[in-house]
């Protein structure tokens, strides 16, 4: 998660639910600063995945797989494992980033991690 701190302001993750006053400043920083480096959420790559017919999801609830990936994406940070979290947050860029099709192949299959 890409966090930034103005000018005695707390910390502010710039990626992901929370929002806070000094998110309002961040109108002052380029773009690609504010959007790079974001993974997308748990709900979004539930969204994608349920909705390739092909990958074979169909048995599973958008909301269990949403809570599925916060319990293991919660884990990896408390276990304060980076490799995992960030092996974890690339796995979600991939299935964002890819087709039905290529996720059907297993373009973003990675053995080393369990998916939910």
């Amino acid at each position: 998660m890409l966090l930034v701190s103005f000018w005695g302001v707390d910390t502010v993750p710039l990626c992901g639910d929370r929002y806070t006053a000094a998110h309002f400043l961040l109108g002052a920083l380029p773009i690609s600063v504010v959007v790079g480096g974001c993974e997308p959420s748990c709900t979004d790559v539930c969204e994608k995945l349920l909705s390739c017919s092909q990958v074979g999801t169909t048995l599973i609830s958008e909301e269990d797989c949403t809570s599925s990936c916060l319990t293991q994406e919660l884990l990896y940070e408390e276990s304060d494992d980076t490799d995992k979290l960030d092996a974890f947050g690339d796995l979600k860029v991939c299935i964002d980033e890819q087709d039905c099709d290529q996720l059907y192949v297993g373009v973003c299959y990675d053995p080393d991690l369990y998916i939910w």
